[in-house]
């Protein structure tokens, strides 16, 4: 069956047989993995000088981050059907809360970093500038990949057969036999 879509919309790019949704689940659920594994190492090296570590902001957003991405993950791997009516809210909501907790990670990792500072284990604060340099690649990253998706930028794209539409959008027959690649 053909799909019409905007022309150089990207939609060669959600059709790749799956292998963004594997990327994406593969890829996040190594995320919690890493977050576990490394809550766990901060609880053991949590030591008689801060006993109360899960009671300030650093530890209560850091638990919170935790939480909401163990149910994030959860939510992913039992989702709606794609026929489903409630999927349009599920996609939504899932990726509003996925960027809450990339956004409260963040806030827990400085929150870290300066309860760290405060207790002496840094003595330095370039620590600050490693996290905004790291923040700041990553989020360069995501938005050449957004940006590439956007205007389906694509190594080869598929022969399609194109016709005006009456409100003047260019639409695009796209055979979904026909191989499709693309940058991210």
């Amino acid at each position: 069956a053909a799909r019409r879509l905007p022309a150089g919309a990207g939609g060669e790019v959600a059709r790749t047989n799956g292998r963004w949704f594997k990327a994406h689940m593969f890829l996040n659920l190594a995320g919690v993995v890493l977050a576990l594994a490394g809550a766990l190492v901060a609880a053991a090296a949590i030591d008689d000088a801060d006993k109360d570590h899960l009671r300030n902001r650093h530890g209560k957003v850091g638990v919170a981050v935790l939480a909401l991405l163990a149910l994030n993950a959860c939510a992913g791997l039992v989702r709606p059907g794609k026929d489903a009516a409630i999927r349009p809210a599920f996609n939504l909501g899932h990726a509003l809360l996925g960027y809450g907790v990339i956004a409260l990670a963040a806030v827990a990792t400085r929150s870290g970093i300066h309860k760290a500072h405060e207790l002496g284990y840094l003595a330095e604060a370039s620590w600050y500038d490693a996290q905004i340099a790291i923040l700041a690649v990553a989020g360069a990253i995501w938005t050449a990949c957004v940006l590439l998706w956007l205007f389906g930028v694509s190594r080869a794209r598929p022969a399609a057969a194109v016709r005006e539409k009456d409100d003047g959008v260019e639409l695009t027959e796209v055979d979904d036999a026909s191989p499709k690649k693309s940058f991210c």
